[in-house]
């Protein structure tokens, strides 16, 4: 989508703290300044990690849906634009049944007074075997990456808001990239890893609230 800037201008979004909505180690989330379906990751100012991640998370998104292109638990990307703040990638917005910016599993657990650890825990235990049982090769997964979208029922649904494939490794030998065998074995343990993080979170929630 484009905004008009002043008379001439038609390429450029203009993002404010306003619209802010989290920041990561190397970019900032902001909501669309005219499209409340969409965000936008803009890489910190001067961040060549910012630029390379949002160049790297479109290209794993890409070739996601080479092989799952009807995923339904992921923030879908449209590409990059220009703002105001640096060259942004556009994601969909994740929000709730509410209208709200849907939270992280990390947020809700250590900045919501009321939530339910062991359903927490069964949602996402079995979203970690949809992933495994259908080779869904999405491996940054952490209780930052992952939202759980409340549903008009109560539910949550969760979804991953931060793409890193089997094409994107830092690994000196990428078996991963090259082996479906190694792949899963890949994903089985970062699934593992989720759950074993979002576990043990409420110890952190104690330590932040001394």
């Amino acid at each position: 989508m484009r905004v008009r800037i002043g008379k001439n201008r038609l390429d450029m979004l203009i993002l404010d703290n306003n619209l802010k909505i989290s920041q990561g180690k190397t970019r900032i989330c902001y909501e669309h300044p005219a499209d409340p379906s969409l965000i936008v990751k803009v890489p910190f100012p001067g961040g060549e990690e910012g630029i390379l991640a949002n160049k790297h998370e479109m290209k794993a998104y890409q070739y996601l849906m080479h092989s799952h292109p009807s995923l339904n638990c992921i923030s879908h990307l449209q590409g990059l634009v220009e703002t105001n703040a640096g060259m942004g990638l556009l994601a969909q917005a994740i929000r709730d049944c509410d209208g709200r910016i849907s939270a992280s599993i990390h947020d809700i657990i250590l900045f919501q007074e009321d939530f339910d650890l062991p359903y927490i825990l069964e949602i996402t235990t079995q979203f970690c075997n949809y992933l495994r049982d259908n080779d869904i090769f999405i491996f940054d997964l952490n209780p930052k990456n992952v939202v759980l979208q409340l549903q008009k029922n109560g539910t949550y649904k969760p979804i991953i808001i931060d793409i890193k494939s089997r094409i994107d490794t830092k690994e000196f030998i990428p078996l991963a990239r090259y082996s479906r065998y190694f792949a899963r074995k890949k994903l089985e343990r970062r699934t593992t890893q989720l759950i074993q993080r979002t576990r043990k979170l409420p110890d952190k929630k104690g330590s932040i609230e001394s």
